[in-house]
């Protein structure tokens, strides 16, 4: 009976190596079912349980399990996929701010805020409403702001409380932004205290 579990647990480990790349080391839930051919879901959740002692798969959230070296990026989409990635990660990747914290995801969402925080990584869902979720295009299946759009979600959320770790007035380098663009989705936002406010920011980081 033992031979047969470790050979199991061998076999599963090879169909999981096998998609790894493919999914980005994350996999779901129906990912493991369809790998795993298991009908029974008892046998299906005692053989994934074998796998996290075993340490080929850890469990991130509710659902979702990943492995050593998963993609931040894809991992957040598999949460949630109607959000997109924005804010610090985007403006880090485009060069208008440094570094974000290690193993940090931030994106956005229409709903409520949720936080995932686990020792393998970090994924924060910031909540808005419908009319403001736009600004963002589909990147070989991932949901990615435009520059544009993350430096406006920045400061929309920094006027709902996030405190991010830089320097909104000084650390945000705004040559690396298209102005018609930043221009065109300011007019969509319908609060002329944030307009104005978004102005002085970005104003404020020309003249640094």
């Amino acid at each position: 009976m033992l031979i047969y579990v470790f050979m199991k647990i061998i076999e599963n480990q090879t169909k999981i190596l096998k998609y790894q790349a493919e999914f980005k080391g994350v996999f779901t839930i129906t990912h493991l079912k369809n790998l795993f051919e298991y009908k029974s879901s008892v046998d299906l959740y005692r053989q994934i349980k074998q796998l996290v002692q075993a340490k080929i798969l850890f469990s991130f959230c509710r659902g979702i399990y990943v492995t050593v070296g998963f993609d931040l990026k894809t991992l957040s989409q598999r949460i949630c996929p109607e959000s997109y990635i924005s804010m610090a990660t985007v403006l880090a990747n485009d060069f208008v701010i440094g570094t974000v914290p290690q193993q940090t995801l931030f994106a956005v969402k229409v709903g409520k805020t949720r936080r995932y925080d686990q020792d393998l990584g970090t994924v924060q869902h910031y909540g808005l409403c419908q009319e403001l979720f736009f600004g963002y295009e589909n990147n070989e299946g991932l949901l990615i702001a435009h520059s544009e759009k993350a430096f406006l979600d920045t400061l929309y959320f920094y006027q709902h409380g996030y405190k991010p770790y830089f320097n909104i007035y000084s650390d945000m380098n705004v040559s690396r932004l298209n102005k018609k663009r930043f221009d065109q989705y300011l007019k969509k936002y319908k609060n002329n205290k944030f307009i104005e406010f978004a102005k002085g920011v970005y104003h404020a980081n020309q003249t640094n």
